[in-house]
């Protein structure tokens, strides 16, 4: 009892002494308190504009499988992963089956939480309290973001979960410990268990990770953790795919990648270079695209030979396509992607307010500017190159704020790609990378403080140059000069005694 006592006095102690010197230091603490208290009083005005849940196209899907989870105990669904409804189901065991303003009410939580988390985050790359500041709440502001977070949608819980993953990352980069690796592997995998397409991340960021161990001459004590964690994730993506073939006779994890993969060969008109053996369900496609129907849902919905057994004849002739055609295929979705980073999705057409509503004309206000933040974004790849080039650069490879920043670029590349080549509207490609978007106004606006205080640094370094440069013996004459100055001026006097 004493011990427990004594422990809880010196975690106090050291509490109070950190509080202190923090104080008196950079201020994290208090600037992470106003920070909170400002994005709650954001997101309560939001709120209370429309109080009502928003229910969407995809929501009835998410609480089905919500019922089934409370229902029968079941996680599994051929389209939908189970980690939203598991959400769910635990905010009706908690506030009352149905309560869907409850759980609209934890997503806006899970986005302040996000918020904060980006603060931190700011700080650990930036290293100044009042650019983290202004950074997070770019975000906490950002209606778009909100419209977004607010309906029943799983988009609020991707946000939060990529940010917390990518401040996990930030801390193994900076440690390197085994500990902070399997911190990391945990959230790739709830992360996995929201949204599918997150399954591949862990193999180029445990690679990052171990070339900087390599770097560090760390690379033989952490090199069996990061095999064994990526042993873990591939055994419970390969598991729930395995379950996924016994419940519904398909392997793999979601039946929603034949679908997609049908969208991106109708969106770039790919449909008639299908092999020989897919002619019939090419001109069947063919027929809907040459109508200007570009929307695979309508062709699945009026032919069941393309949809039957989990879309299998779709994803195959897709497949196909894309296998036979990747360079075209790449080619089109570069512009795409680049085009959806900067679109302001008319899935939100007002951002979610309420012109009548209170609160309108101030967040009406926040919607114009937040609107210049998102068309900011389509500089990414280029600040993205920024940083490439600064990781390989001998001078400055090793700083720990260009391998902490090189990491949340990885995670946000990572979104966007996968972005590219899985929606095939501005719209789903908007929702999509909603979950990436405060990172992306982290690496923006923070390249942006970096740049300033590094030209800072070195325009006094570039004015002394320019003045030990300037030829001072331009304003005097030189040598051979002086001395025909001199001889001119002995004549001068000779010629005056004369």
């Amino acid at each position: 009892m004493h011990n427990v006592r004594d422990q809880c006095r010196e975690i106090a102690a050291r509490t109070r002494q950190y509080v202190k010197d923090d104080w008196h230091a950079g201020k994290f603490l208090p600037v992470g308190l106003f920070v909170f208290v400002a994005a709650s009083v954001f997101v309560i005005a939001y709120y209370i504009n429309h109080p009502q849940p928003e229910i969407y196209a995809d929501t009835p899907t998410y609480l089905q499988v919500t019922h089934r989870i409370v229902t029968q105990g079941n996680l599994m669904d051929a389209e939908r992963m189970p980690g939203y409804p598991l959400l769910i189901a635990m905010i009706y065991q908690v506030f009352g089956w149905g309560n869907l303003a409850a759980v609209s009410i934890v997503q806006c939580l899970l986005f302040v939480l996000a918020v904060l988390e980006i603060y931190a985050l700011g700080y650990l790359i930036l290293h100044r309290t009042w650019a983290a500041a202004i950074i997070s709440l770019l975000v906490a502001t950002n209606v778009y973001l909100l419209a977004a977070v607010k309906p029943i949608l799983s988009e609020a819980v991707a946000l939060w979960l990529v940010v917390t993953l990518t401040l996990a990352v930030a801390l193994c980069v900076h440690s390197l410990r085994a500990r902070d690796v399997w911190i990391v592997t945990a959230l790739v995998l709830v992360t996995f268990l929201t949204r599918a397409e997150w399954m591949f991340l862990p193999l180029p960021l445990f690679v990052y990770l171990l070339i900087l161990a390599a770097r560090r001459g760390q690379m033989r004590r952490l090199l069996p953790h990061v095999i064994a964690a990526t042993l873990v994730v591939y055994a419970v993506v390969l598991g729930y795919a395995a379950l996924t073939a016994h419940d519904f006779g398909f392997f793999g994890v979601t039946d929603k990648r034949p679908v997609q993969l049908l969208g991106k060969v109708m969106q770039y008109r790919m449909q008639n270079e299908a092999p020989p053996e897919y002619t019939h369900v090419a001109r069947v496609v063919n027929g809907y695209v040459s109508r200007g129907v570009t929307n695979p849902d309508v062709v699945l919905e009026h032919e069941p030979q393309l949809a039957a057994y989990y879309f299998r004849l779709a994803g195959a002739y897709s497949t196909a396509i894309i296998e036979q055609h990747p360079l075209e295929f790449l080619k089109d979705s570069v512009p795409f992607e680049l085009r959806s980073l900067s679109f302001i999705s008319n899935y939100y057409p007002h951002a979610g307010i309420n012109a009548a509503g209170p609160f309108a004309p101030v967040l009406a206000g926040f919607r114009s500017m937040t609107a210049l933040v998102f068309r900011l974004y389509v500089l990414f790849p280029f600040v993205g190159m920024l940083w490439l080039v600064l990781l390989i650069s001998k001078r400055t490879a090793r700083l720990l704020t260009v391998e902490t920043m090189g990491a949340v670029v990885l995670v946000s590349f990572y979104t966007i790609a996968t972005t590219a080549v899985a929606t095939y509207t501005y719209t789903d490609a908007a929702r999509v990378q909603s979950a990436v978007d405060p990172l992306l106004t982290l690496i923006l606006f923070g390249t942006g403080v970096l740049g300033v205080s590094a030209l800072k640094r070195k325009l006094p370094e570039f004015a002394n140059l320019l003045r030990r440069r300037t030829p001072r013996a331009s304003l005097a004459p030189d040598n051979n000069t002086a001395v025909a100055m001199q001889g001119v001026h002995d004549n001068e006097e000779v010629e005056s005694t004369s």
